[in-house]
Formats: C-alpha cells, sequence, structure tokens
C-alpha cells in the first residue's frame, strides 16, 4: 500500500479526473476494500492514507489541515491538564472502556514496542517489553516520541527526497489520527490495534536509515543491535495455558469477570469444558456487541456454588 501511495503522489501533477484514471490509485482502492473486509481498524491507515492524496491534489488544505489537528490536540491536552481527562465519549459507551485514559507518552510506548518487537497477548503492557538495566521507561517513551516526531517534521520540511519527504509526511499523519481518535475517547493505544501504525513506522524508520550516511548509519544499527540482545520477552500466555489446565476438571460451573481472560482461558480448553461469563454494566454484552459471546454463555448473576474467578 505504501507503494501504490508514493507512486501516486509522486507525480508532478494530480487532479480528480487523472486520479480515478491511475491504474494505481484503483488498485489502491481494491487494497482497501479488501483492508477493511478484513478488519475494520484498517481505517487507521486508509485515512492518513488517503488524506495524504488529498493533500497531494489541493495542497492548499496543508496548513489548515495541520493548524486543526494541532489545535484539537492542544484543546484535549489543555482538558487533561485542567480535569485531568480527555474523554469527550464517556467510557461506557465505546468498547475500549476497560482500558484506561490516554496518556501522551503512550504514543512513545507503541513506538518503542514496534522497535523492539510486540508481544501479541501483552495488551500493549510495557512490563513486557523491558530492557535489562533500565528503570525509568517514561523518560524513553518520551525520547523515542520526541526523536521520532522531530526526525519526522525536519524530513518534510528539509529533505529533497520526494519518497522520504511523503513517507514522513504519512507517518506524521498517521500519529495525529490515531491520537485525535484515542483522545477523543476511543482508546487505540494497544500494539494489537496500532499494527497500521507500525506499519508505517517501520517502513519510515528503514526509509530513513537506508538513506543515512554509512557513518550514521553503522553505529545506529551497532547500537540496536547491542539493544536487542538486553531485551527481556515475557511469555503472556504461561498463566493462561496454567489457570486452563487447573480448572479443566474443576466441577462447579466456572464463571470469569473478564471479557479478554474468558475469551482466551476459553481458547486453551478447547471445548473441553464450557466457561460462563458474568456480565455487568460497564460490559454489557448482553446486548451483544461481541459477536463471539455466545448467549448462553453470558450470565447476569452467579450462584455460591459456582468458580468465580475475578
Amino acid at each position: 500500500m505504501s507503494s501504490l501511495v508514493l507512486r501516486i503522489v509522486s507525480r508532478d501533477s494530480l487532479g480528480f479526473k487523472s486520479l480515478f484514471r491511475d491504474k494505481y490509485f484503483r488498485l489502491l482502492i481494491l487494497t482497501s476494500f479488501a483492508l477493511l473486509l478484513t478488519h475494520y481498524l484498517s481505517i487507521l491507515i486508509l485515512a492518513p492514507v488517503y488524506g495524504l492524496i488529498l493533500l497531494k491534489i489541493l495542497p492548499f488544505l496543508r496548513k489548515p489541515l495541520y493548524i486543526f489537528i494541532i489545535g484539537i490536540i492542544s484543546l484535549l491536552l489543555i482538558k487533561l491538564v485542567i480535569t485531568g481527562e480527555t474523554r469527550i465519549i464517556p467510557a461506557s459507551e465505546v468498547h475500549t472502556k476497560w482500558l484506561s485514559d490516554p496518556i501522551p507518552q503512550d504514543l512513545g510506548e507503541m513506538l518503542y514496542t514496534f522497535t523492539f518487537g510486540v508481544e501479541t497477548q501483552a495488551l500493549g503492557d510495557q512490563e513486557f517489553f523491558k530492557l535489562n538495566n533500565v528503570n525509568n521507561y517514561e523518560i524513553v517513551f518520551i525520547v523515542i516520541l520526541f526523536f521520532s516526531l522531530s526526525l519526522a517534521i525536519w524530513q518534510y520540511n528539509k529533505s529533497k527526497d520526494y519518497n522520504l519527504k511523503n513517507l514522513s509526511q504519512l507517518f506524521l499523519l498517521t500519529c495525529a489520527v490515531v491520537v485525535v481518535i484515542s483522545f477523543f475517547g476511543i482508546n487505540f493505544f494497544l500494539s494489537r490495534y496500532l499494527i497500521p501504525l507500525g506499519i508505517i513506522y517501520v517502513i519510515w524508520i528503514s526509509v530513513s536509515l537506508s538513506k543515512a550516511k554509512s557513518y550514521v548509519f553503522v553505529p545506529i544499527i551497532l547500537i540496536y543491535l547491542l539493544l536487542l540482545t538486553q531485551v527481556r520477552y515475557v511469555n503472556g500466555n504461561k498463566n493462561y495455558i496454567e489457570l486452563a489446565k487447573s480448572i479443566e476438571n474443576v466441577e462447579q460451573r466456572v464463571v470469569l469477570k473478564s471479557p479478554f481472560d474468558f475469551l482466551t482461558i476459553k481458547y486453551y480448553l478447547n471445548g473441553s469444558k464450557k466457561i460462563y461469563f458474568l456480565d455487568n454494566e460497564q460490559t454489557r454484552m448482553h446486548l451483544g456487541p461481541w459477536p463471539f459471546f455466545e448467549r448462553n454463555e453470558v450470565l447476569s448473576d452467579f450462584s455460591e456454588e459456582d468458580y468465580l474467578i475475578d
């Protein structure tokens, strides 16, 4: 997709009529439909991609758009400082209601996980991406975020390489989309949700390094390889495997209160034992927002005889 976008926006002149005659744009539309049919979160990459194309066709929108994005983010950050929260949409109204509200360094944490690897079951928990001999990760996240955004802004303004310039702009647009949506209340600051950001980030970093001089490239690669030897990976599934084995032969009805725990343990039990999920006002699974919850597995109450797992 990135290759298709760069081919489209690299044309000297681009208008709406010529755009729809472009074979690469037609391929992009087909790819976009495939992504949306695969997962609705593809919108996190499609929004900045088509935004970049629109800015190429209507360049006079570039400055107002960035002023608007910066303004929205600034207002949300001011709201965070004054009220302690950024949510516009109440937590009870979104499907990520069990997540904490986003904070600015969360984006740095995500870039950190995409640099050193993503543990799919870790739910973005920084405990799963620690480096030996490093204690203050908040500073690490902020440094990575500041460095990444500063480099992308510099490349966008100063780079003479048109592809690198467009990739930097695409990376900045993707970050802006994620931040604005998350701060409005639908928190996307999870590694598994931000795979689109990770793809753009990895491509942008790779191209940036490929354009760097050898005296810059070689030390960065050596430092990165050294840091990789310090990464401590944790098996996030170990506890679930043990828990599934421990309840497999429990005679009582097993009831779980966490939707994620329920689905994970159900996977490891693989039909060997039926388990149940205890619904509440916050999760409201009985209303059917999660299609992979069977209705007869959702309970509104439990008895004293049940084996309850918090």
